[in-house]
């Protein structure tokens, strides 16, 4: 699977008509290789088991992610971030962000020879628009950094 966008983000959203498991399962499965192009799944398929789908994404990973991302999402709190949650959600499926320790990075989705340090109140990003939310810069980066906290604790 290549990097998720923000707008197939949102018309996974979408589909699943906000369902937790169901968003899972969207983000996670791609369509099996050896049975793509054929009219019918082969049900003897060694790939797919006979599915049509495989696993792209570790399935328990992603599910504290988008647990963390629903959670955040409901909170009116976060209500001023203005689309900024959809974006931080992709940057984490992606890989883009980077716990060394007590440092936290994420690479620019934009520019990946560009990255951004976190430090818990901040981000190095430009983006002077970015609301602040209990005293921290509420950017994509900065939830991003979040969401995979959330979900690394969560395990």
């Amino acid at each position: 699977m290549s990097d998720i966008t923000v707008l197939d983000l949102n018309k996974l959203i979408a589909r699943s008509e906000f369902n937790r498991q169901a968003l899972v399962q969207l983000i996670c499965a791609d369509d099996c290789p050896d049975c793509r192009g054929h009219q019918k799944v082969d049900p003897h398929c060694a790939t797919c088991k006979g599915r049509g789908w495989v696993d792209v994404l570790d399935r328990q990973w992603v599910s504290h992610v988008v647990e963390a991302y629903y959670r955040a999402a409901i909170n009116p709190v976060m209500l001023p971030a203005n689309g900024r949650m959809e974006r931080a959600l992709a940057l984490v499926l992606n890989g883009n962000v980077h716990v060394d320790g007590e440092a936290i990075s994420v690479t620019s989705s934009t520019d990946a020879s560009k990255s951004y340090a976190i430090d818990g109140h901040d981000c190095t990003c430009p983006d002077s628009r970015a609301p602040v939310i209990a005293g921290r810069k509420a950017c994509k980066h900065q939830i991003a950094a979040w969401l995979l906290l959330k979900a690394q604790a969560a395990k």
